[in-house]
């Protein structure tokens, strides 16, 4: 009977498990730009690219040449998207969250209803650099 109870017991344990949130989805995340049908990492001329540093307990939201460096709070897993809540008033929202589009590409959903593609792999996309003499 105790053997029985056991694996009852063990059983739920795995159905109801929640995934672990100390995943592989760490580090430098850079944003991808599509470019005709397909994905390039684009470099304004006047600021660099824009990626996220996303590390245990802090997150780093690097935006030109506006950095913005948040505490995690909490993160928990729900319908398919990984949910962030960060530090009250860090940045222009308290929560942000991405989807895994494969292991080397996530999806990030933060303020406004602002989403880009990212990558962890920016050696393997092409690199489109705007030069400051074509803006003018």
């Amino acid at each position: 009977m105790q053997r029985l109870l056991l694996i009852i017991l063990f059983f739920m344990f795995v159905v109801h498990a929640k995934p672990n949130l100390d995943h592989e989805n760490y580090g430098k995340w850079v944003m991808l730009t599509e470019l005709n049908n397909k994905y390039v990492i684009y470099e304004p001329c006047e600021s660099g690219n824009r990626f996220i540093n996303y590390q245990k307990g802090k997150l780093d939201d690097f935006a030109g040449q506006e950095m913005i460096s948040c505490q995690i709070k909490s993160s928990y897993f729900k319908d398919g998207k990984y949910f962030i809540n960060l530090e009250p008033r860090c940045s222009y929202s308290d929560s942000i969250s991405y989807e895994v589009k494969d292991e080397n590409t996530l999806i990030w959903h933060l303020y406004n209803s602002l989403s880009f593609v990212t990558t962890n792999q920016p050696d393997k996309f092409d690199k489109i650099y705007e030069l400051c003499e074509e803006k003018q």
